[in-house]
């Protein structure tokens, strides 16, 4: 082949390169996930309270602005709603009425779904699509679960990012939230920290509202001398709340994540050696680095 053949074709390629590069989905970084948006709440074809919120797992860029809402055919908002559910909820906006049929669809790190059929993915594997219909309001307050076997370990905890092996001595608190609501599903607003402290917060949603769920939160922060509590609140999907559950333990003040560094320690003062800790270290980094390669 001749070589301006050869050159042509080196930039032709280099140029469909490039624009494959620039219509693929953005993502966050380039050590991230892809763009999700998972609907946890309502499922499809199901009839929704008219004060009913919407929940959402989304991460890794993932936004509600990448779902399209429709309200019998018309076009409207979906925003967060920071007043009810701890903040955890989203609602449509103008508020649709009892008997609308509500459509949502969106394909997470396109600009539509219609971009990513255009780039021949017929059904992205992140797609989000359902329906439901609009019913009465819901003003019932949910039952609030038990709260049970509060313990904590002392432990290296990983907080490197894309693949560093950066390590902290943290305090994992473990606990079980036992679900007593008959009725489904339920939000739990979880905190973790001493009293009149700043908690480390979370949230958890259950689809099944009478289950266990056995939960740990790490907090980094130095916690020793203090009134540690962990704090539920309860919410159904129209931001009903129950009222909130505590249960607390008291840490003495040499109770210091720096006095234990090195080993793992439970509440009950049970050690463990820090080999198959170290092990476990060594063997995760390797992990990481060969999925890099």
């Amino acid at each position: 082949m001749p070589m301006t053949s050869l050159r042509r074709l080196a930039l032709l390629s280099g140029l469909s390169a490039a624009a494959f590069v620039w219509a693929l989905p953005a993502v966050a970084s380039a050590c991230s996930c892809f763009p999700y948006v998972e609907m946890q709440s309502p499922a499809d074809g199901d009839t929704v309270a008219v004060n009913e919120l919407l929940v959402m797992n989304v991460s890794c860029g993932g936004s509600a602005s990448d779902l399209e809402v429709l309200v019998d055919g018309q076009p409207v908002a979906l925003l967060r709603d920071e007043t009810r559910m701890a903040g955890h909820g989203y609602a449509i906006v103008p508020p649709p009425p009892v008997g609308a049929f509500v459509e949502i669809e969106g394909c997470p790190g396109y600009d539509s779904c219609d971009q990513a059929r255009g780039l021949g993915i017929d059904d992205p594997s992140e797609r989000v699509a359902l329906s439901f219909t609009v019913g009465e309001a819901d003003d019932l307050t949910p039952m609030p679960p038990a709260l049970l076997d509060l313990r904590h370990d002392i432990d290296d905890v990983w907080v490197g990012n894309c693949g560093d092996d950066e390590t902290e001595t943290g305090r994992k608190w473990q606990f079980t939230v036992d679900g007593r609501e008959p009725q489904e599903p339920v939000l739990y607003h979880i905190e973790v920290g001493p009293v009149g402290g700043e908690p480390t917060t979370t949230r958890r949603f259950s689809a099944q509202a009478d289950e266990d769920l056995e939960l740990a939160l790490t907090r980094l922060q130095e916690d020793a001398g203090s009134d540690v509590c962990v704090t539920v609140r309860t919410f159904d999907m129209a931001g009903n709340e129950a009222p909130s559950v505590s249960t607390c333990e008291t840490l003495a003040n040499d109770d210091t994540l720096d006095a234990t560094a090195g080993c793992s320690c439970s509440a009950d003062g049970d050690r463990r050696g820090m080999l198959g800790t170290g092990l476990l270290l060594v063997l995760g980094g390797w992990l990481r680095r060969r999925r890099q390669r």
